[in-house]
């Protein structure tokens, strides 16, 4: 078992992982975690005994550490990678969707506030679809997040105070 620490990468540094190499995946799971719009490259991974650890280490602290083993890269990428591909693939369909009611109901009072009958009606007050697309994502990135790091025991490491949790 290899204790990797993971760090906010400096993309301008030009310092990347090599795909598929445990480093990378550590990467990934740490992206899959924070489930927000980060890329591969935001993050830099290295094994906790190597001197480019200590060295960054010196510079910024991570902001994870996992112990990753054979089987557990394996179930990553076998297993856990598939369905967070899924759920990004949900969340752009999810702001597709977004995107296209928000066009129908720009549509829609477009058309009223040229219409005798309706100009005076704010039909896009009267719509709000956000909170459930919100919703719907919401809880499912929660749940898939906190299961990635129960199972794959990453720790978020604390800048503020250096401490894990």
């Amino acid at each position: 078992m290899t204790k990797y620490l993971i760090f906010n990468n400096d993309v301008g540094a030009g310092k990347s992982n090599k795909p598929g190499s445990p480093e990378a995946v550590a990467c990934d799971i740490a992206r899959a975690v924070d489930m927000d719009e980060s890329d591969m490259d935001d993050y830099i991974a290295y094994s906790a005994d190597m001197p480019e650890a200590t060295f960054e280490v010196l510079k910024k602290l991570p902001i994870y550490s996992i112990e990753l083993t054979n089987e557990k890269i394996d179930s990553w990428n076998n297993d856990a990678l598939r369905i967070f591909e899924q759920i990004e693939n949900l969340k752009q369909n999810v702001e597709d969707s977004r995107e296209s009611l928000s066009d129908a109901v720009q549509a829609l009072a477009s058309d009223a506030r040229y219409s005798e009958l309706f100009n005076e009606v704010d039909f896009e007050s009267q719509i709000n679809f956000d909170d459930a697309f919100d919703s719907m994502l919401q809880r499912t990135e929660y749940v898939f997040s906190k299961t990635i790091k129960v199972m794959f025991g990453i720790k978020r490491v604390n800048s503020a105070e250096g401490v894990t949790t």
